[in-house]
């Protein structure tokens, strides 16, 4: 067996991650569609969750392909995206508005609105934990999963964030 060297300036997104990516969608698009997930008992879609976080983690870590392109990403630009996450500010609007569940405002938003300023502090330091750019998405799956099943006890409304 040989061992193959990766190089870091000639980085491309593995073939094979495009695959994966567009797999995950066609998946996360079909059970939000059939809503495979709001019927799946405890601790079902924390368990998925779960495992995709460990996979994430897993992919981004193991050294080749993939780990080379993270690494060849500015690090500053990976951390910058997540200040975009100000969106929160938004759920909380809607909800104060009426237009969003309360509930699922609060969870996302006020979430959101942390990541989004530890990202904006992390962005101006030397250097940040390459771990924080590589496990951010998962809270917010989190917190759908928790805001669905909330709802779901909840018989006399309907289970979506929207009112």
């Amino acid at each position: 067996m040989t061992a193959t060297a990766y190089s870091s300036a000639t980085a491309r997104f593995p073939r094979a991650g495009v695959i994966v990516a567009v797999i995950w969608l066609g998946l996360a698009i079909a059970a939000g569609a059939t809503g495979f997930l709001l019927r799946l008992p405890f601790p079902g879609p924390q368990l998925i969750i779960l495992g995709l976080v460990a996979l994430s983690l897993a992919a981004g870590l193991v050294r080749g392909p993939l780990r080379d392109w993270i690494d060849a990403l500015p690090l500053r630009a990976l951390i910058g995206v997540n200040a975009l996450r100000f969106i929160g500010i938004a759920f909380l609007v809607l909800a104060a508005r009426d237009q969003l569940n309360p509930v699922f405002a609060a969870r996302a938003g006020w979430g959101d609105i942390a990541v989004a300023t530890l990202a904006t502090l992390l962005f101006f330091t030397v250097r940040a934990p390459r771990w924080f750019t590589s496990g951010m998405p998962s809270d917010s799956s989190i917190l759908l999963s928790l805001s669905a099943r909330r709802q779901r006890s909840q018989a006399s409304r309907p289970c979506s964030p929207f009112h």
